[in-house]
């Protein structure tokens, strides 16, 4: 059992003998008064040493202690952040405990006398935590029964969205599902767009939200169930004189072409001369099969539609990119559901962010009416697809959007060339050779816009 701190002292105090003198009267107890404090001095000294030993040895176990805690706390905040970081990325809380874990290990000192960290995920609060208890050897104290020094430290990494976490978070992916993507391209697409879902989303940010639009684009972009309020009423054929002269009768499409006129750059209202351009096909089918999905942070929902594209058709960047203005304009709000609505422009807690991804240069273009240029012969209404294209970046970004651009396996120049001028600035441009580079780029952006950090 430990001892009592004055236990040897007591045992080793010295032993005092009074010896009775013959006077009596004042002398006689001075003299027995001087005995008596003979002894109390000893008893005093050695008490004295006892403590005097325990306070300056106990500083430096105190200090042994506290450097102990400084390293161990270090390891327990690169623990915390590689177990956040495994769980933002691959979505497993299991697997961030167990990297968590061995990263602790791995980086305390061999001569810290630790318990194994308890990891948690929380994916209610978005934060993971870490605890331990510590153990540091107190030889001085060990005088007074405290052989060790016991403490527990704690980690916290809490993911902040968009630049803080007090910012509302609204991204608009624009992604090539044109007949170029079929096969293993499209599936690493799904895969890719899935990830940044599952990272920039979360569960309940209270106040503040992370939403995520859609645009599928082919050919050009089917709104869906928004059709009537973005395109208006059209004819429902379209006849002309085809490039080589002959006659030709097309029919109105459920896809929608870009916007003419003096709002073919701008985000106005889909009202009056506003409306965006229709699409007259031979048959009336148009591609992409998918619909637009406006702002949500309805997981499972972006994933299913995500998992729903189907590859086919031409490539039209100019109208993705116009559409991917479109969900995150506040102009635009009347068309979509509460739910969807953007933020104001300038708000300091709203971040508008523009992900456009092709694997193909811009290659088709619509006249005024609605016709492919190179069916009809007829020029663009707005010029060639790719410089479109680039124009309307420099819109979003002067709306102070931030704009990511990803080229998949893209081998034209000139597509490059379009992909980095939309982008904000190089190192928003991203070139992926393959599938999974195609991921990579994909939890770079997401990881860019959600960030986990130490808390108190």
């Amino acid at each position: 059992m430990p001892r009592r701190l004055f236990t040897a002292a007591s045992q080793s105090a010295p032993t005092v003998s009074v010896v009775p003198h013959p006077r009596t009267g004042l002398a006689g107890r001075a003299a027995r008064f001087a005995a008596d404090a003979k002894g109390s001095v000893g008893i005093i000294f050695a008490l004295s040493t006892i403590v005097t030993v325990s306070l300056v040895g106990g500083a430096v176990d105190f200090g042994r202690a506290f450097s102990a805690r400084e390293q161990a706390q270090s390891s327990a905040d690169t623990a915390v952040l590689a177990a956040a970081r495994v769980w933002q990325t691959e979505n497993d809380p299991s697997l961030a405990i167990e990297k968590g874990t061995a990263q602790f290990a791995a980086n305390r000192p061999a001569d810290l006398n630790t318990d194994a960290p308890v990891i948690t995920v929380d994916p209610a609060t978005n934060t993971v935590r870490l605890s331990v208890n510590v153990r540091s050897p107190s030889p001085f104290l060990s005088v007074a029964g405290t052989d060790t020094i016991e403490f527990s430290i704690e980690a916290h990494a809490k993911l902040a969205r968009g630049a803080t976490a007090r910012r509302s978070l609204e991204i608009s992916m624009m992604l090539d599902v044109t007949g170029s993507m079929a096969g293993e391209k499209i599936a690493s697409l799904k895969s890719a767009a899935k990830d940044l879902v599952d990272i920039v989303v979360w569960d309940d940010g209270g106040h503040h939200t992370a939403r995520v639009a859609l645009v599928p684009f082919a050919e050009g972009v089917r709104p869906g169930p928004y059709l009537d309020a973005v395109r208006g009423s059209k004819p429902a054929s379209h006849k002309f004189m085809d490039v080589r002269g002959n006659s030709q009768t097309y029919k109105l499409s459920s896809c929608v072409s870009d916007r003419k006129g003096s709002d073919a750059l701008t985000d106005a209202a889909p009202g009056g001369t506003a409306k965006v351009g229709p699409i007259y096909t031979a048959s009336g089918a148009c591609t992409p099969a998918n619909a637009i999905m406006p702002l949500t942070d309805d997981k499972v929902a972006l994933k299913t539609h995500i998992d729903g594209f189907t590859p086919s058709g031409m490539t039209a960047g100019q109208i993705g990119t116009q559409w991917a203005w479109y969900m995150l304009s506040p102009e635009w709000n009347a068309v979509w559901p509460a739910a969807s609505r953007a933020g104001a422009y300038g708000a300091e807690d709203v971040t508008k962010v523009a992900i456009l991804m092709t694997d193909g240069e811009y290659n088709q273009a619509y006249d005024a009416a609605g016709v492919a240029t190179q069916t009809s012969g007829r020029a663009s209404a707005n010029g060639t697809a790719d410089g479109h294209a680039r124009q309307l970046c420099e819109s979003m970004k002067q709306k102070g959007i931030v704009v990511f651009s990803i080229g998949f396996e893209l081998g034209s120049e000139t597509a490059q060339e379009t992909l980095r001028g939309c982008a904000t600035d190089a190192s928003h441009a991203y070139m992926a050779d393959d599938g999974e580079k195609l991921r990579l780029v994909f939890r770079d952006i997401a990881q860019r816009l959600s960030t986990f950090h130490l808390s108190q």
